[in-house]
């Protein structure tokens, strides 16, 4: 199928449905490769959010964070978007919780903890 074909409002409905599949990486490949072909066009605003929303499911959330950086780049217009600055905020939160729970999971000594906090601080 050739996605460049399709609507990109349409596209990033096709892949809010492939990732309320959560269980299958198929489909989460899928509605990545989707939502990036969406998103390489000209898109509304409401639209990058709800592709923000669908990218957070499947996958990282330094993902997120540079995929809303590079969308901020490249449409100037969104750089003042409340809605995307606080989505990257909560990506770059999760990924701060991401580095504590690793410390935790690998018993590092407390002041080896001390600097991952700190590092986990600087998202």
């Amino acid at each position: 199928m050739d996605f460049y074909a399709l609507n990109p409002n349409t596209l990033i409905n096709i892949a809010e449905i492939l990732t309320s599949q959560k269980d299958d990486k198929n489909y989460e490949v899928l509605a990545n490769r989707i939502l990036s072909v969406a998103l390489s066009g000209k898109i509304e605003e409401s639209q990058v959010v709800k592709a923000v929303v669908n990218l957070k499911k499947v996958s990282e959330p330094d993902d997120v964070i540079r995929f809303i950086s590079e969308t901020f780049l490249k449409y100037p217009s969104l750089a003042n978007n409340a809605t995307l600055f606080e989505k990257r905020a909560t990506a770059k939160m999760d990924l701060a919780k991401n580095v504590l729970i690793q410390a935790e999971i690998f018993k590092v000594p407390l002041k080896q903890k001390q600097g991952l906090g700190k590092c986990a601080d600087s998202y």
